[in-house]
């Protein structure tokens, strides 16, 4: 009969599994579509042609490939193997000890848990990085999408580690703190601060994050700034700022999204919505028909950011930062055990 913590690794390897099958079959659902959908539907005529729709279909195609051989080997076949080797265990042996080495107190399970998470976001990100760089400089690059050189990427993905760290260590450090003094209902104090922080991460995302690795410029008055007020005004959306934020750096991908909660609400778009126009860019007007083409890529999400919907989905986000968190710790028995009463009070 199994113990608690070997039930518990068991639910979450059996959990992982079936997670990934099920993004595998909807993502060959997809395929199918893909494959026997070779002629614009008749929704998409006004708005594209057959040669457009072919580009996007074989794209599509070719990025929903690339995501099954990805998670084939990454969500299977490598973390299963982590799983059942104690990989998670064993990161946390190799941190007791790099921690003495390096003047930490090997007894403190805050500082050998923030080693613990750095030593995991850089393997992380050694995995990754592979993957990234086909995306970017094979993939998007075949399509004619990819904008980025070796030079700017390299920069691009040290300065988001560099940040990854700032923010998640000192989370990290709270989180064991908080398992540390939460007693019995710590998951429920756990689930308060993932609430907390995910707020306070989209509303200075916008002011503080965005800008560091993209230039963003306000949209001048024009046309199509008041074609996108009325839109905006016409489903309700309380629309704070208008920016061009220069993706034309990364790639030729054309779009806008919205961002910021409470009083930083703001529409951002790509300067390549524009230029694929055919205007300089910083003209902000379109003619009627480029307008109402923009107007099909914002009316996607305005309608649906109501606060029920928001509140939904970030209930979801920390409901699955929390189930992660927890489902590290059950793994870490399965292997080198650590010896920190609060991971053994855990897994008890």
């Amino acid at each position: 009969m199994w113990d608690a913590s070997q039930t518990t690794f068991y639910s979450v390897i059996i959990f992982l599994f079936a997670e990934t099958l099920l993004e595998l079959y909807l993502t060959m659902r997809q395929i199918r579509v893909y494959k026997q959908t070779k002629a614009v539907p008749k929704e998409l005529k006004h708005v594209m042609n057959d040669d457009t729709f072919e580009k996007a279909r074989v794209y599509g195609l070719d990025k929903a490939y690339y995501g099954i051989f990805k998670m084939i080997l990454c969500d299977i076949v490598i973390l299963q193997l982590e799983l059942c080797y104690g990989f998670m265990a064993c990161v946390w042996a190799r941190s007791v000890e790099y921690s003495g080495s390096i003047g930490l107190d090997t007894k403190s399970e805050i500082q050998v848990g923030c080693l613990f998470a750095l030593l995991l976001n850089v393997i992380s990100m050694v995995k990754d990085m592979p993957f990234k760089i086909y995306s970017t400089f094979v993939l998007e690059e075949k399509h004619g999408f990819n904008k980025q050189t070796a030079g700017f990427f390299v920069k691009d993905q040290i300065k988001a580690f560099l940040l990854s760290q700032l923010l998640t260590i000192p989370i990290a450090a709270i989180f064991i703190y908080i398992v540390q003094i939460g007693g019995q209902l710590f998951f429920l104090w756990l689930w308060a601060f993932v609430a907390v922080v995910s707020l306070v991460l989209i509303t200075i995302y916008p002011l503080c994050i965005a800008p560091l690795f993209d230039k963003f410029r306000p949209l001048e008055d024009g046309d199509l700034k008041q074609n996108i007020h009325a839109l905006a005004n016409s489903v309700k959306f309380p629309l704070g700022q208008l920016f061009v934020v220069e993706g034309s750096k990364r790639s030729a991908h054309s779009n806008a999204y919205f961002t910021g909660l409470f009083g930083v609400k703001r529409i951002v778009l790509f300067d390549t919505l524009l230029v694929n126009k055919g205007l300089p860019e910083d003209d902000p007007s379109l003619t009627e028909g480029d307008k109402d083409d923009l107007n099909t890529k914002l009316t996607r999400s305005p309608k649906s950011l109501d606060m029920l919907k928001i509140w939904e989905v970030h209930s979801s986000n920390c409901n699955w930062t929390i189930l992660d968190f927890l489902s590290m710790i059950g793994c870490i028995p399965h292997g080198i055990t650590p010896t920190q009463p609060c991971f053994n009070a855990l897994t008890d």
